[in-house]
């Protein structure tokens, strides 16, 4: 996780978020500082490769 977030230069926390969006789930912030809620919302500009996807599905399959 930490490799795919350096390669699109986010946090692993957006790779999880933009995760999330992508595979249809409605990701919410608890976080009362206002930075750090922007930063975990701000995955609306780019999009994980369907290898990055299956890779992190693969990570939480039972």
């Amino acid at each position: 996780m930490v490799r795919m977030a350096e390669r699109h230069g986010r946090t692993v926390s957006q790779i999880v978020f933009r995760f999330a969006l992508d595979v249809g789930i409605l990701p919410l912030t608890g976080t009362t500082d206002a930075a750090h809620m922007c930063e975990d919302l701000d995955v609306f500009d780019f999009r994980l490769e369907p290898a990055d996807v299956a890779m992190i599905e693969a990570l939480i399959a039972p």
